[in-house]
């Protein structure tokens, strides 16, 4: 059943496209569009919030005039071709976070199935009818996936097959791979015909066939994303320019937890339930729960979409010690290859921290993960992805919220299905009154003697943050004498 975008109808819409464009399927989780231009002013209109990730049309490609060259699958941003880097000596430069690949299943791709060995075909302008360098599948039986490593609302691109004007299946995929609709639109050669698509849930494939056995594939391959919003954290992979922020805003440390206080030998592993917190016992791991009060860890079975908690409670965590699968401190992970790793920063009635300081871990051929920070009222407050999570030594990322506002909760996922988590946390809160470098509740004789007996080093007396106590630290404390607030 076709219908506008209007239509409020649960349907999925398989058939030639016709002149109505565009066209609602999947439960109204799908809008098609065949005019490049109305889809394109779609995703700009203010009210969808998406922004151009970039435009993938293969002319990176070194191949000559005339030339084709068959290749392994994959072919991924940023990642050579091998074994010799040709024709992509660079990989795919013109859209981040895209593998295309051939897929064996053919029209019935429910699972990525790449063939590998000789799986693809570049093309370049003159061969076979196509206008400009393209990736196809190598055999008519096979169909191709665009696959996307980031999560995607709008995905557009101009269909290809060589035989003819033989229309095409274009099936969407969800980043759980969950399948959201099809369509049919003609597909020829020359890729003078267009298909865009735009989801309420993030695309993470788009799978293209030619019922007849032609080679497929698509050119001009652009991709939306949710626009970030205002930022609301700022994110730091260098712990030394972290500590200076902190200092310079003022932030105390709260809270540190590395989950030394199990008692499981080295090289050991263990499951336990979420969530691990201070309240909670377990007899194989942490008897007496964990040190920090303020702080919560859980796995979150949502993954890729983790924007409310949702713990898988039984086995939903592992403890590992030093030694085992390369980690070299306690460590607490996800149990499960498609859950994500949550940290609840703070009891509903408790500390308010407005800073952060992680140690990632992933275990994952990738070991990097994507990090969403949410405010106590689930509000998500940002978002940094391909943050190096490695296992040997773990990957640094500091957060502090902007206009002092509270961190609720942080969300760790591996977009390559590994097992995300942390070595350790610091928790910190915004200290009204740091001159009182004593904490006596004044500013006072020996916060001044303490502030010039750090003059001239780092040191808890640096209130401007710039790494050294100076003239202006000086001022600051001279000008807070006094109680503190």
């Amino acid at each position: 059943m076709l219908c506008t975008r209007t239509c409020l109808k649960d349907v999925v819409v398989i058939g030639l496209i016709a002149a109505l464009t565009p066209v609602v399927s999947a439960q109204d989780k799908l809008i098609w569009f065949t005019d490049q231009a109305e889809f394109e002013a779609f995703m700009q209109e203010p009210d969808q919030g998406k922004v151009l990730k970039g435009i993938e049309d293969y002319e990176e490609s070194i191949l000559r005039l005339v030339q084709i060259d068959v290749l392994d699958d994959p072919l991924e941003s940023g990642v050579p071709n091998l074994p010799n880097g040709f024709p992509f000596p660079d990989g795919l430069t013109g859209l981040p976070n895209l593998i295309v690949q051939s897929n064996v299943g053919g029209g019935d791709p429910a699972v990525v199935n790449p063939r590998g060995i000789d799986g693809l075909a570049v093309l370049s302008e003159g061969i076979s009818g196509v206008i400009s360098d393209v990736a196809l599948t190598s055999f008519g039986t096979d169909s191709i996936d665009l696959i996307f490593t980031s999560e995607k609302s709008g995905v557009g691109f101009n269909p290809i097959v060589l035989g003819g004007n033989s229309p095409v299946e274009v099936r969407v995929y969800s980043t759980t791979n969950v399948f959201l609709g099809m369509m049919k639109v003609p597909a020829n050669p020359a890729g003078t015909n267009f298909i865009g698509v735009w989801s309420t849930v993030p695309i993470g494939r788009v799978n293209i066939f030619d019922p007849n056995n032609g080679v497929q594939g698509a050119d001009n391959i652009q991709a939306w994303e949710v626009a970030p919003p205002p930022p609301g954290v700022v994110f730091f992979l260098n712990a030394d320019q972290f500590d200076m922020a902190l200092s310079k805003a003022g932030k105390d440390l709260k809270g540190f937890e590395d989950f030394s206080e199990n008692i499981l030998p080295d090289n050991s592993v263990e499951v336990i339930d979420d969530p691990l917190d201070a309240n909670t016992v377990d007899p194989e791991t942490f008897p007496e729960g964990i040190l920090i009060d303020n702080l919560t860890f859980q796995s979150n079975v949502g993954g890729a979409d983790s924007s409310q908690p949702n713990p898988r409670g039984e086995i939903g965590l592992l403890v590992l010690t030093p030694g085992l699968q390369g980690a070299t401190a306690d460590t607490v992970v996800s149990n499960f290859s498609g859950d994500a790793f949550d940290i609840l920063s703070g009891p509903p009635a408790g500390d308010n921290h407005t800073a952060l300081g992680l140690n990632l871990i992933s275990f994952s051929n990738s070991e990097t993960v994507r990090v969403d920070v949410y405010d106590k009222e689930n509000n998500l407050m940002g978002r940094i992805e391909n943050v190096p999570a490695p296992v040997a030594g773990g990957g640094f990322l500091g957060i502090i919220a902007v206009d002092d506002n509270t961190i609720g909760r942080i969300n760790i996922f591996d977009p390559g299905s590994g097992l995300e988590g942390v070595y350790d946390v610091a928790a910190y809160f915004l200290n009204p009154c740091p001159w009182d470098l004593d904490a006596n509740g004044s500013v006072g004789t020996s916060d001044l003697l303490d502030l010039l007996a750090q003059w001239g080093t780092p040191g808890s007396a640096d209130f401007d943050g710039n790494g050294i106590v100076g003239t202006s630290d000086l001022l600051t404390l001279l000008a807070n004498r006094g109680p503190c607030p």
